[in-house]
C-alpha cells in the first residue's frame, strides 16, 4: 500500500474524497438534476483552471488587507450561462470570524468586510463586478428530480430554502492542505466537478441529492489525482468536497467533527 508522510497525518476523514465516492457523486448529480423540463444536454459538469490561479488570487486577498491564509474562506455560487450552455461558478473570496457552537459543530461565520470576486469557467479565472449570492439563470433553467420519482421541479419553484445555491470551503485546512498533500505540484490544475450525495444534517431540512463540488486535482497533463488508495496523508490522490451548503446552513462554515 502506497504511503506519503506529512506532518499532518490522520486516517479515514469525512474531508475527503476517493475516486469512487467522486465518480458517484458524479453519476447521482446526472440522475437527479436536469436542464429544462426535457432535459437538454449542457456542458460545465467538470471543468478545471490553473492551481496557481487560484492560489494567486488568495494571496493578493491575504497581502491586500492583512490576514491569515487560516481564517480565509471560500464561497461558490452556483450558475448558468444560457449563451455558452454551461455550468460555472463564481467565487467569493472572504474570512471566518472566531467560531461558535451550532448543531453540535463549531460554525465560522462569514466576515465579508474585505472580499474579492472572481468568475470561474473551464480554463478562466477572473474578476467578475456580480457579487450576487444566487445564480438566477442556474435556478430558473435546472430542474431536479427525486429519487424514486419522474417529477422535476424547476429549482426556482422549490424556494431558496430547498435547493443549494452556494457553498463554503475554509482555504488552509481543505483546498491548500490538498495541494501541499499532493506534494505542491507544478502545473497543477484544480476542478470543480458537479456531484451530488446524500447528507442529512439533524436539526435542519437538507436536500437529499444537493448539488455540491468536489475539488480536486489533476496533473500538467490533465491527468486526475484521485485513487482510492489509503496515505498517512489524507489528501494524497483525493480531492476536497466537505462543503457547508446554503441552504440549509448559510453565511459560515460548519466544521465537521472528524
Amino acid at each position: 500500500m502506497p504511503v506519503k508522510i506529512s506532518p499532518i497525518t490522520g486516517g479515514n476523514s469525512s474531508e475527503v474524497i476517493t475516486l469512487n465516492e467522486y465518480e458517484q457523486g458524479r453519476l447521482h448529480f446526472d440522475m437527479h438534476y436536469f436542464k429544462s423540463a426535457d432535459a437538454l444536454p449542457f456542458e460545465g459538469k467538470d471543468f478545471n483552471v490553473l492551481w496557481d490561479d487560484l492560489s494567486n488570487a488568495v494571496s493578493q486577498f491575504t497581502t491586500m488587507y492583512a490576514v491569515p491564509a487560516s481564517d480565509v474562506a471560500l464561497r461558490f455560487v452556483h450558475c448558468f450561462d444560457i449563451g455558452t450552455n454551461e455550468l460555472y461558478l463564481r467565487l467569493q473570496i472572504c474570512t471566518m470570524d472566531p467560531p461558535i457552537m451550532k448543531l453540535d459543530h463549531q460554525f465560522y461565520p462569514l466576515n465579508t468586510t474585505n472580499e474579492a470576486w472572481y468568475e470561474i469557467r473551464q480554463g478562466v479565472f477572473a474578476p467578475t463586478p456580480d457579487k450576487t449570492l444566487l445564480g438566477t439563470e442556474y435556478f430558473d433553467r435546472f430542474y431536479y428530480k427525486a429519487p424514486n420519482s419522474e417529477v422535476l421541479e424547476r429549482l426556482a419553484d422549490g424556494g431558496l430554502e430547498k435547493y443549494v445555491r452556494n457553498l463554503v470551503l475554509p482555504w488552509e485546512i481543505e483546498i491548500e492542505r490538498m495541494y501541499l498533500d499532493n506534494g505542491s505540484p507544478v502545473g497543477a490544475f484544480i476542478n470543480f466537478g458537479a456531484c451530488s450525495y446524500t447528507e442529512v444534517i439533524p436539526g435542519t431540512e437538507a436536500v437529499l441529492w444537493p448539488h455540491g463540488l468536489v475539488l480536486y486535482l489533476s496533473d500538467s497533463t490533465g491527468g486526475k489525482m484521485l485513487n482510492n488508495e489509503d496515505y498517512i496523508s489524507i489528501f494524497h490522490y483525493k480531492g476536497a468536497d466537505f462543503a457547508t451548503q446554503c441552504p440549509p446552513i448559510c453565511h459560515g462554515y460548519l466544521k465537521p467533527l472528524s
